[in-house]
């Protein structure tokens, strides 16, 4: 009867510790990352969309194919070609004509190819970005007053002036903006044509991402290594806030969110940059780059679902690097 018991005792705790190790095989993340450039010159300002990540080589623009493993130029003209987002099959760019300072914002489709100009002529436009069905963009430098024109309507409507770096999920254009304390994230809802506070904490908020009624946004005291920094996600409808991540000993900047992940630029001292990585849905956080040199200690970061994708200069002229993420 004891040995019986035992055998029973010994047959329960194995088929226990079988099932944890298949739970822990499941959820277990793995991270494939690749060096997605090697062309001996620079490419730089990575954006993910389905497929494919484009960027930026010698004032040309161009997309690395994620199924076929090819890159390919897909804007090659005169003059000076600046990616500024990937969405919606809708690369959008900066056109600078040759002997020209002020830029076009125009949108090239990865479809069907169709290139087509936004607003150009008088002034010069920048930070463009999209959603597929709007574009917005500066009529200005760095900063400049915000528009947005509806794309099947031909419609352009001004939203208002002093912004910088406007951004575009779904139908919230969102930016940083100077408060007393520290910056708060602002945004308008295109469709409900209203002004939201979408993050008001004390400190300093941004640089930030959203996707999917989610808000990914770094907020700190203002200061850098050795300060505290943290990445914290917003769901706008209810109002929750969870912080991923938090660190004193480095510094960390530029968060992305996908349906599935934030990444974010992570630099341990000056001059050194890793990239890191968090399931939303379990908080976990893995690395997809460890520490290495890069020139500028951040890197702007862009996710779509499980792929990422980022600028590092560890060769020394600066190249795209991506990482796949599964379970």
């Amino acid at each position: 009867m004891t040995k019986t018991l035992h055998k029973v005792t010994c047959l329960g705790f194995f088929l226990v510790l079988l099932s944890l190790l298949l739970v822990t095989s499941v959820h277990a993340i793995t991270v494939g990352t690749f060096q997605v450039t090697t062309e001996g010159s620079q490419q730089k300002d990575a954006f993910v969309f389905k497929d494919y990540i484009a960027y930026d080589s010698q004032s040309d623009i161009w997309i690395y194919n994620l199924e076929t493993k090819q890159d390919y130029p897909v804007i090659q003209k005169e003059g000076e070609q600046y990616i500024t987002d990937f969405q919606g099959n809708l690369i959008v760019y900066q056109d600078i004509a040759p002997g020209q300072s002020n830029g076009d914002i125009r949108t090239y489709n990865v479809r069907n190819g169709k290139d087509a100009l936004i607003i150009g002529e008088l002034n010069s436009y920048s930070s463009g970005a999209t959603n597929g069905d709007y574009v917005v963009y500066l009529d200005g430098g760095a900063c400049g007053s915000l528009y947005a024109y509806r794309i099947r309507r031909a419609e352009t409507q001004h939203i208002i002036d002093n912004v910088c770096t406007p951004r575009i999920s779904d139908n919230i254009v969102y930016w940083s903006e100077n408060a007393p304390g520290g910056p708060d994230i602002r945004g308008y809802d295109l469709r409900h044509k209203k002004f939201l506070d979408l993050v008001t904490e004390d400190g300093f908020q941004g640089p930030a991402s959203m996707f999917g009624g989610k808000i990914v946004y770094i907020d700190s005291d203002g200061g850098g290594i050795g300060s505290y920094q943290a990445v914290k996600v917003k769901d706008i409808r209810r109002g929750e806030v969870t912080t991923i991540y938090e660190a004193t000993a480095s510094s960390i900047n530029w968060p992305s969110i996908s349906s599935k992940y934030v990444v974010w630029s992570e630099a341990p001292e000056i001059h050194v940059n890793s990239i890191k990585a968090a399931n939303l849905r379990t908080g976990e956080v893995f690395e997809l780059q460890p520490p290495g040199p890069h020139q500028n200690s951040h890197t702007i970061t862009s996710i779509w679902k499980d792929t990422a994708a980022w600028m590092s200069w560890r060769t020394g002229n600066g190249d795209i690097y991506a990482s796949v993420i599964s379970r």
